[in-house]
């Protein structure tokens, strides 16, 4: 029920816990493998930077105390965010966050990066982030609420073919023009 319109008025209250939701959610995928697997992290983000010539950066995290302190600050949001939907929330809508928050943490210290970033983009953040977009869009929810898939999903497949279409164009325009095309 964290995909319902009244999730962000009910349980995200105000503007600072909206922004602490987004810091923690954002951040965990970003941050999490870091702490976990520091080598590979910073062993695919080289491969990522080296084509626009790298980044000095990168050396930066390969530092303990850095690493730390960036995981440091992670968790202290984090538990922040969890105590202040605690106070502001429902019980129920509270467990579901405080789950799937700590399903994420747990998911990318375990699961190597890239197959982490992987399986998390492609079957939890694409999905409920559409979700919530045909929630937010009027038509979409009334048309969902009386049991017609077929005109929300036409509509979606529409507004999604030129964004996807300018995204495989800049793809594409990339490794024409990187100086370093990556060779796997």
């Amino acid at each position: 029920h964290t995909l319902r319109v009244d999730y962000a008025t009910t349980y995200l209250g105000d503007r600072l816990q909206a922004l602490l939701t987004g810091l923690v959610r954002g951040g965990i995928p970003m941050v999490v493998p870091l702490l976990a697997f520091p080598s590979t992290y910073r062993r695919v983000l080289a491969t990522f930077v080296r084509p626009f010539g790298g980044s000095p950066l990168i050396a930066w995290l390969g530092v303990p105390a850095v690493r730390l302190a960036v995981g440091g600050g992670l968790l202290l949001a984090t538990v922040v965010c969890l105590a202040r939907g605690w106070m502001l929330a429902s019980s129920a809508h509270w467990r579901v966050d405080a789950a799937e928050t700590a399903s994420l943490w747990l998911a990318f210290l375990l699961v190597p990066p890239v197959l982490a970033i992987g399986l998390y983009f492609a079957s939890w953040h694409s999905w409920r982030h559409v979700a919530r977009l045909a929630a937010l869009h009027e038509p979409t929810a009334v048309a969902l609420a009386a049991g017609d898939c077929t005109v929300p999903i036409a509509r979606f497949g529409a507004a999604a073919v030129l964004p996807s279409l300018a995204t495989l164009a800049l793809i594409a325009g990339l490794w024409q023009t990187v100086s370093a095309p990556p060779s796997t």
